[in-house]
């Protein structure tokens, strides 16, 4: 089915109430097997809670579309049965977010199209959804319901309509993207992406350390900083029991204060830190607090955070190198350059840290080979004068 045609049949659809019933979900996820591919896309709050909290699932196929009212969900199971076990693609646009929220009731897919990545690789200069839908279709969307409350019911009709907007037309935008991958030979290239992307999200993935997105980490003392970092660890813990977002239960000013400072009693903390209101009217978490403050205070640590330098001449030369060489590749193949290697990519190799895209997949036949290969020929360059 082309673009046109895909429209002309969104165009027709009539208007959808949300599904709350288990036997519907079951019935509609039953007849969305025999599809090739599944469009996705959900509606979520996060604004007073630690997890994002999914709303709507709005479900698109060539055949079909619907929408799943969650709160009013006693039981998802049929939905979570057909993402795990759908041999075909779900498409998103812009995944991350949907993955996170999905992730946060078991939920996942087996495998992703992006429409996003792919418009990027198609040479989109704008890659919203909106403005993607716009370049493939010619179709112009309302941003009417952009900043809509989803948590409130019933969800109005406008609601309904603007979500289903936001997922109706993925399928001829992905048909459209498709044809344009295939033609620059791109196609295997965005499925790397989007398998990357969705490794990211599995529900056994193990995320990063919490306290190694602490910013202020390098400006403490060596000593100080085991402190911090396990009131960074305390943070995260207290805010997921309680569902709250990680500022509200303590800042990270307030952590890094409270490591410099060490308060020993819950009049310093309260004076010297300026707890919020929620922490000084909570004994139990002063107490939490105080404790580790003070666990370490007669130990010495190794240094948790590093202080990272500035370039020296010499190494910001071999980063501007770095980056010619990924601009140069980036030009040819009509890409933008950060797709390939970002600034910070670039300083991490200058600074002999090989943590970066570069090192494996379609990014090392490309570009990564060449870089590595003027990095090695350096430090021989180095060894030999």
């Amino acid at each position: 089915m082309d673009a046109e045609e895909s429209i002309s049949k969104i165009n027709s659809m009539s208007y959808t109430q949300p599904i709350t019933d288990t036997r519907q979900l079951s019935e509609f996820c039953r007849n969305l097997r025999t599809a090739s591919s599944i469009a996705i896309d959900t509606e979520f709050t996060r604004v007073r809670t630690y997890y994002s909290k999914l709303q709507l699932i709005q479900i698109a196929s060539e055949e079909l579309e619907f929408c799943i009212d969650v709160p009013q969900h006693d039981d998802l199971s049929p939905l979570q049965e057909l993402l795990s076990s759908f041999d075909g693609d779900f498409i998103f646009h812009d995944a991350s977010q949907d993955l996170d929220a999905l992730r946060n009731i078991s939920m996942s897919p087996g495998k992703i199209f992006d429409t996003q990545i792919a418009a990027t690789f198609c040479g989109l200069k704008e890659i919203s959804y909106r403005r993607v839908v716009e370049q493939c279709l010619g179709v112009s969307l309302s941003k009417s319901s952009t900043k809509t409350n989803w948590d409130r019911r019933p969800l109005s009709r406008q609601q309904i309509e603007y979500a289903m907007n936001d997922v109706r037309y993925l399928f001829p935008v992905h048909n459209k993207l498709l044809r344009m991958l295939q033609k620059l030979g791109y196609s295997d290239w965005v499925e790397e992406e989007c398998t990357d992307l969705l490794n990211i999200y599995k529900l056994k993935h193990r995320p990063e350390p919490c306290w190694k997105q602490f910013k202020f980490g390098a400006e403490l003392q060596a000593a100080d900083q085991i402190v911090a970092k396990d009131l960074v660890i305390w943070r995260d813990r207290r805010a997921k029991r309680v569902d709250m977002p990680l500022q509200w239960v303590l800042r990270d000013q307030q952590i890094f204060d409270i490591a410099a400072l060490r308060p020993k009693t819950p009049a310093q903390l309260k004076s010297k830190i300026g707890v919020g209101r929620n922490l000084s009217n909570s004994p139990p978490w002063m107490t939490e607090i105080l404790a580790i403050a003070n666990r370490h205070r007669n130990k010495t640590s190794k240094v948790v955070w590093k202080k990272n330098t500035p370039l020296s001449a010499e190494k910001k030369r071999i980063c501007n190198e770095i980056l010619q060489i990924a601009h140069d590749v980036a030009d040819r193949l009509n890409l933008p350059t950060t797709v390939l290697c970002t600034r910070k990519e670039a300083t991490r190799l200058a600074r002999n840290d090989r943590r970066v895209r570069l090192r494996s997949g379609w990014r090392y036949d490309q570009v990564g080979k060449e870089v590595f290969e003027y990095l090695n020929h350096r430090q021989v360059s180095s060894h030999l004068t």
